[in-house]
């Protein structure tokens, strides 16, 4: 995802607002800054697997 994400900018293709985390406690701060809710996805999912729609902490 982290990769994808970088090709998809170089190329100027439109990406929802992403927030790559390096740690748990950084979620306040991605809340804050993006409104919520907020998807969260593991690195390491495919086809929507490991994901959340969260409203809150």
């Amino acid at each position: 995802k982290v990769f994808l994400k970088e090709i998809l900018e170089k190329a100027g293709l439109p990406i929802p607002r992403t927030e790559i985390l390096d740690e748990k406690s950084d979620l306040a701060a991605v809340f804050e800054k993006l409104g919520n809710p907020v998807v969260l996805k593991t690195p390491d999912g495919s086809f929507g697997t490991n994901m959340v729609k969260a409203r809150s902490l």
